[in-house]
């Protein structure tokens, strides 16, 4: 049990100094469960609030419990009764070589405890008012939320909100259904309730909404206000939290270290529900599945075999990752000749590519076209259009990895079919590259280079 830290400032007396140690206790009614922990408020005769927890749980017939202070140590409940929704023990310690007696009583509803301490330490003696609130574990709020909002007229808005927290301040996205992404605003999460605003353009004009709500496991119950060119309202809302990202899923880069030297290989992760599929990437001629492939928590293990220098090589992976790194080893089995290597990696997240490119295609002798690509992405995937002087299309096939981009488009000439395979590189808002065509036969290499509209 971890304990509340309590601010401590130079006591008046011996019986001060020792009631901040104290922690007190819930009571409860015959409807009330006070089984659980609490966090409780002590207030001192000199102006202090003191803050400790308690923990109560059922023992057959009976409550048992204890408390953490601020110098965490834990003392065992005495003497715990439960009687007209009254909730009364005692606690026996020493403080200082100094036997310190305290007795607990109070009335106690669902989630609100108020009563009394009465202190005697060396025969100084004492009482000090005590209240207190059910102690909730704070939710899990970091990752991809997505609210439900329901209109007076009957719509449903749901838009995607991406949050960040450190400690009682948050941050993160808010993504609209028109498919702008805001920044939050003003956020703040305390005692499981989530607070946030955020400022859109809406036809022109600007809205601004403020969210607050109770979180619970992994629910959003709240309510938003708004206010547009000075039209207010509140609507309610819901939010669930959407599934988390795997920690493994993605493209990684390795770096092997043993006595042989340093690779580095590569390892692309499938990672869908139950499913667990890669291929490992030695050198550019040697690509292989992995095998047996087991994940516990953040630990991935696998095994890889393949040819290294004319031998056959049997490698163990047991990695860790930490976000977008990894670490570990691999124990190999080299032609008879075993040993470990040291093993670090990087997460190859996908470059931003979403937006519209203008991109200008150079033939072999010399001419060139224009051509624009609408792209919308969702982490490494991607969909898009491509316009250019034969109309518009649907493109196919494509991926990012890293800074790479790949697509393909079909287009029609003299009434046949040809496809065209791209092949590029991002940088920025730039992007170059290659692309590859077949016209009935033959074959055609292009070269293309472009930029992201503003």
């Amino acid at each position: 049990m971890t304990p509340l830290r309590i601010s401590l400032r130079a006591a008046g007396g011996l019986a001060l100094a020792a009631l901040m140690l104290v922690g007190s206790a819930p009571a409860a009614d015959e409807n009330v469960d006070p089984a659980g922990q609490w966090k409780l408020n002590i207030s001192t005769p000199d102006g202090q609030t003191l803050e400790v927890l308690v923990t109560l749980k059922k023992d057959g017939d009976k409550l048992v419990g204890n408390m953490v202070g601020s110098d965490a140590v834990e003392t065992e409940l005495k003497d715990v009764s439960f009687e007209d929704g009254e909730l009364a023990f005692k606690l026996s310690r020493d403080f200082g070589g100094t036997p310190l007696e305290s007795s607990f009583k109070g009335k106690l509803t669902a989630d609100a405890f108020d009563g009394n301490v009465d202190y005697d330490v060396g025969g100084q003696t004492g009482t000090a008012k005590v209240d207190g609130k059910r102690f909730v574990e704070p939710a899990d709020i970091k990752g991809a939320w997505k609210f439900t909002i329901k209109t007076d007229d009957g719509q449903s808005l749901e838009p995607i909100v991406k949050i960040e927290q450190d400690g009682e301040t948050v941050s993160g996205t808010f993504l609209g259904m028109d498919g702008t992404e805001v920044k939050l605003e003003d956020g703040a999460f305390k005692d499981n309730e989530l607070a946030f605003k955020v400022t859109l353009d809406f036809g022109g004009q600007e809205l601004i909404a403020k969210f607050a709500g109770k979180v619970a496991a992994k629910e959003f119950k709240g309510k938003v206000d708004y206010d547009i060119g000075g039209q207010t309202g509140t609507f309610d809302v819901l939010g669930a939290k959407e599934a988390g990202e795997s920690p493994i899923h993605g493209n990684w880069t390795l770096v092997a270290t043993s006595e042989g030297g340093t690779f580095e290989p590569k390892l692309m992760i499938v990672h869908e529900g139950d499913k667990i599929e890669g291929v490992y990437v030695w050198d550019e001629q040697t690509k292989v599945d992995i095998k047996e492939p087991k994940l516990s928590d953040k630990e991935l293990t696998f095994k890889v075999e393949h040819d290294f220098s004319g031998s056959p090589i049997v490698v163990l992976y047991s990695v860790t990752t930490d976000g977008d790194s990894l670490k570990g080893k691999a124990d190999y089995d080299l032609g008879g000749q075993t040993g470990t290597a040291t093993i670090e990696g990087k997460r190859v997240k996908p470059a931003e590519v979403a937006g519209t490119w203008n991109i200008s295609l150079t033939t072999e002798d010399g001419q060139s076209f224009d051509v624009t690509l609408k792209l919308e992405q969702g982490g490494d995937g991607l969909k898009g259009t491509y316009t250019g002087p034969a109309g518009e299309a649907e493109i196919k096939d494509a991926k990012v990895d890293g800074n790479k981009i790949e697509f393909s488009v079909v287009r029609e000439r003299d009434g046949q079919e040809f496809e065209i395979e791209y092949e590029g590189t991002i940088d920025g808002d730039a992007i170059k590259g290659e692309a590859e065509a077949d016209f009935g036969g033959q074959e055609m290499t292009l070269k293309f280079e472009g930029k992201r509209a503003k």
